[in-house]
């Protein structure tokens, strides 16, 4: 049908409504398209703003040009313009495609305010190519949906409202319009999958299959039915095998069939925003995992995430920073105290009455923050007598990796408070006595 700024329009109104569209903009033909058609539908899009978001990715020699070709575009056209520079060098073990994707996404996501739509320029053969390498991948129906139309995204909306048109189709109308834009020479560089797959792979195809775009599409629509569906049984069955505000119930998910739990943890994995594991890590929760004895402390990791059981729970998280735990803080217990990364949060301190640690004496007393080095002992003021922390955290099931990032005052050299814990009786303040109750905000 080929593709018109008519065309976006028509597409702009069933995906959704906005009251301004942000346009991910590189400057390549796909982008160049995307805006400039945009800007074409201003007099019918009342009361929406229209601007662009520029992401250099630092990675190419070239980028300071093409910052200022995307700057000099958005002048010319009349709409607001924001560059913003991301670190996208990829981590040990993550692939530069993933690392310059979730620079870019991640910083996208910070700039959507309320009621505002992100709009970027993936196209049919982008999809193609998405669903293949997700195949070729082993991917599931989630991998196999590829990319949706919308989406929520920050405080706003994704939109691709392109999905439906060739390359072919959007350089065909580029040329018409007269656009100029530039040309990443990376998307040539076939050590790329993606550019492998697009240079030497899909043009047999399609040669052989000319409706090999709209096809695979369609296919991609079907798996994201059942992979909604997946999630909405998902959705269900992680009610019954929640334990409480963190982790799941080891028991319950093993009362599930084999793909109900797959299923089950992978949502789970979205649900916490984790990256998901593959099929090996996956297996190796459910065959290390999940049967590992009670005492037993099992740790399954992957790339940005990590996976650990304590007694009938699971944990998941992003993976823990560095801790030193013999690191002593020295505070006066006035202003809030940032603590160590590996740790994380603040101490908030906040002036009460009977409540709390002692005003009187924090004040007489030099006053450091520590972390559990073992054999510590605390006189709970609900409890009267002296007890081992160690045992009172296990009673608290608080999970072992949590415990040395759990602070801890001192007043002198005596344990006065623990985080999350309690005051030691010789440290609280007496009824109507000036006190500080001391809060760990994560």
């Amino acid at each position: 049908m080929g593709f018109s700024a008519g065309h976006l329009f028509e597409i702009l109104q069933q995906l959704s409504s906005c009251h301004g569209y942000r346009v991910a903009y590189s400057g390549g033909l796909d982008s160049q398209v995307l805006l400039y058609s945009l800007v074409q539908l201003s007099p019918k899009l009342p009361g929406s703003l229209i601007s662009a978001i520029h992401i250099d990715h630092g990675l190419h020699p070239r980028s300071e040009e093409w910052s200022l070709h995307c700057r000099e575009s958005c002048a010319a056209l009349g709409v607001g313009y924001e560059e913003v520079k991301v670190n996208a060098h990829p981590r040990k073990g993550e692939s530069p495609e993933a690392a310059a994707r979730e620079a870019r996404y991640g910083a996208l996501r910070r700039r959507i305010a309320l009621g505002e739509c992100l709009l970027t320029a993936q196209h049919q053969d982008d999809q193609v190519e998405t669903l293949l390498l997700q195949l070729l991948r082993g991917g599931g129906p989630a991998g196999l949906a590829a990319m949706a139309k919308a989406a929520p995204f920050g405080q706003g909306r994704l939109l691709r409202p392109l999905l439906s048109f060739s390359r072919s189709e959007l350089k065909i109308y580029a040329e018409q319009e007269g656009l100029v834009w530039v040309e990443d020479p990376s998307n040539f560089d076939l050590e790329f999958d993606r550019n492998y797959l697009r240079h030497k792979i899909l043009p047999l195809l399609w040669q052989r299959w000319p409706g090999l775009g709209r096809t695979l599409s369609r296919a991609a629509f079907h798996q994201a039915d059942a992979a909604w569906l997946l999630d909405q049984q998902a959705q269900r069955e992680l009610v019954a095998v929640s334990a409480g505000k963190q982790g799941l119930s080891v028991q319950a998910l093993q009362a599930l069939a084999p793909p109900q739990r797959r299923n089950s943890l992978r949502y789970w994995f979205k649900q916490m925003q984790l990256p998901l594991p593959d099929s090996i890590h996956l297996q190796r929760i459910l065959e290390e995992v999940l049967p590992a004895p009670e005492d037993a402390q099992p740790l399954v990791a992957w790339p940005g995430a990590e996976l650990r059981r304590y007694r009938d729970r699971l944990y998941a998280q992003k993976p823990l920073p560095p801790h030193d735990a013999a690191e002593i803080l020295v505070w006066e217990g006035v202003e809030p105290l940032v603590l160590p990364a590996g740790v994380g949060g603040v101490l908030v301190p906040k002036r009460t009455r009977g409540l709390g640690l002692d005003a009187m004496r924090l004040r007489q007393n030099p006053m450091t923050v520590r972390f559990r080095q073992g054999g510590e002992r605390i006189r709970l003021v609900e409890r009267g007598y002296r007890r081992s922390l160690k045992k009172i955290l296990q009673e608290r099931g608080i999970p072992p990796w949590q415990r040395t990032r759990i602070p801890m005052v001192y007043v002198g050299d005596k344990l006065a408070f623990v985080a999350g814990i309690g005051v030691d009786w010789d440290f609280a303040a007496a009824p109507g006595e000036a006190g500080i109750v001391i809060e760990w905000i994560l």
